[in-house]
């Protein structure tokens, strides 16, 4: 019975010291980063960026969103953004599809630290349903001026 006793007590020391290291590491790793907020800009054409920033950590950060154009039409954005030099440097991809293309946006956005306004430039890559043809676009820089979330 004592020895029934004694395996119970350290099999909950055990187990309340491996969840305490657990719940330390949970600690330490949030207490780098964490999930910063929802921020938004203007397209030059009037379309909306909206985009949740997750900070991972030592300047590295996790972005998902999505870009609403003046149409109305949403496409789910998801990239990482790197902190260089003053300025956020961000990596974007998007695609979406219809009846008649299959798409995808590749870009690289650079926004100012603070003020978090900046410049994107990206590529269009598009088929055409249901026999091509395929094609490539540049889409230019465009500004984007960070504007309040909708």
């Amino acid at each position: 019975m004592r020895t029934l006793r004694l395996a119970l007590i350290i099999s909950f020391v055990l187990f309340a010291l491996l969840n305490s290291a657990v719940c330390w590491g949970f600690e330490a790793g949030s207490a780098r980063g964490g999930y910063m907020g929802e921020f938004c800009w203007e397209d030059d054409e009037g379309g909306i960026v909206q985009l949740a920033i997750t900070k991972l950590g030592d300047g590295h950060y996790l972005i998902n969103g999505r870009h609403t154009d003046t149409s109305g039409n949403v496409q789910a954005l998801i990239g990482n953004g790197e902190v260089a030099a003053g300025q956020l440097v961000v990596h974007l991809t998007t695609s979406s599809f219809d009846a008649g293309e299959v798409w995808a946006f590749l870009a690289t956005a650079v926004f100012d630290l603070p003020g978090l306004n900046g410049i994107i430039e990206g590529l269009d890559v598009w088929y055409e349903k249901p026999a091509g043809p395929p094609g490539v676009g540049y889409d230019g820089t465009q500004t984007l001026t960070k504007v309040p979330c909708p």
